[in-house]
């Protein structure tokens, strides 16, 4: 079945958009947008920490990460997590190129803007990830309101 063919109302939870192959996509993690957010996760415009936020057009079915920046990176899959730096992320040292690792999200966020050479190549299914649209952070107990 061509991706032309897949219903528009197939939602997140479609097992066969997670079966076949995944449509590559690369990213430079530094080109995301900026936002600040509270210890709740939730956005706010006042003077609190300053997070970085990329999204993917589509739902992804698997991430691979590149680091060549100089430093260690951590990518977070909820404000709340990458505001109050719980370490529940993933630390990608300096010079590691990690596996594809099968996580479906829309959204990664970082601390203090990504420096350069952090790459992300994401595998992602033909679904919208208007579909999926905060239910990481929801999950992880983020104020998204």
């Amino acid at each position: 079945m061509a991706i032309s063919h897949i219903p528009r109302s197939v939602g997140h939870n479609f097992a066969p958009e997670y079966q076949i192959s995944a449509v590559p996509f690369f990213i430079d993690a530094d080109g995301g947008t900026v936002i600040r957010a509270n210890a709740q996760g939730k956005v706010v415009d006042a003077n609190e920490t300053q997070i970085e936020e990329v999204k993917l057009p589509k739902i992804s079915q698997w991430l691979q990460f590149n680091n060549a920046s100089g430093d260690a990176v951590t990518v977070y899959f909820s404000r709340k997590e990458a505001v109050g730096g719980t370490k529940k992320g993933i630390i990608v040292a300096d010079g590691i190129t990690t596996r594809p690792l099968r996580i479906r999200c829309s959204s990664l966020y970082f601390v203090n803007n990504v420096a350069a050479n952090f790459h992300i190549v994401a595998g992602l299914t033909s679904i919208d990830s208007k579909e999926f649209e905060n239910v990481v952070e929801a999950f992880l107990g983020d104020d998204i309101t």
